[in-house]
C-alpha cells in the first residue's frame, strides 16, 4: 500500500523532540509545518500536486489548525475566513480522491486549562467535519485517545508518547483499510 500523510505540523513536530507519527508508521510524510489548508488548496510550492503525484492508496490529512489560528490574529473570524477554510479543506481532500482518506481532528493540548482552546477547538473540529460532508472520508478524532499525558502543557503539538499513540491508532485503521 502506498500511504502518505499531508498537512500541517501535527504530523511533523514532536513537543520536546522525537519521531513524528508518520515516520513511526513508515509512511511518506509530506506535512509542512505552519501550512494552511488554503496554501495546500492553492498548490503553494507544488505541495498538492506533489502529493497527487504519489498516487497514494491512503492519504491521512491534518489541516485547518493554522488557517483558524491565522484568522484569529485580529480577534475576529470573519465569514469569508470561515468559508475560505472550509472550501480549502474540501478542495484538498477532493484532490486526493480516489485514495481512501483519513482526516485527523485535533485534541486539546492544554487539557481544558486554556479558555481560548476550550472555545476554539470544538469549533475548529466542527469546521473540519463540515468541510468533509458528502466526501468519502474517515474522520479520526484524536481527542478520543490523546489526553494530558500526550502533551507537555505548553506546546500545541503532541509529545513523543502522543505521536506514538497517534501512530498506534492509525496503524489499526490502516490495517482495516488495507483489508
Amino acid at each position: 500500500m502506498n500511504i502518505i500523510s499531508i498537512g500541517d505540523s501535527w504530523g511533523k513536530v514532536v513537543a520536546g523532540g522525537g519521531t513524528a507519527w508518520p515516520e513511526t508508521l513508515g509512511i511518506r510524510n509530506l506535512n509542512v509545518s505552519g501550512s494552511r489548508a488554503e496554501e495546500w488548496a492553492n498548490n503553494k510550492n507544488n505541495w498538492l500536486s506533489n502529493a497527487q503525484e504519489c498516487k497514494a492508496d491512503i492519504v491521512i490529512v491534518s489541516l485547518m489548525g493554522n488557517d483558524y489560528m491565522a484568522a484569529l490574529q485580529d480577534g475576529v473570524i470573519s465569514p469569508l475566513e470561515i468559508f475560505s477554510g472550509l472550501h480549502s479543506m474540501k478542495t484538498v481532500v477532493t484532490a486526493m480522491l480516489p485514495a481512501k482518506i483519513i482526516v485527523l481532528l485535533y485534541a486539546d493540548p492544554f487539557n481544558g486549562k486554556d479558555d481560548r482552546s476550550n472555545i476554539a477547538l470544538p469549533i475548529l473540529n466542527a469546521a473540519i467535519r463540515f468541510s468533509c460532508i458528502g466526501l468519502p472520508v474517515a474522520i479520526v478524532d484524536s481527542s478520543l485517545f490523546l489526553t494530558s499525558i500526550h502533551f507537555d502543557g505548553k506546546d500545541i503539538h503532541p509529545n513523543q508518547l502522543g505521536h506514538q499513540t497517534i501512530a498506534d491508532t492509525m496503524s489499526g485503521m490502516l490495517y482495516s483499510f488495507a483489508g
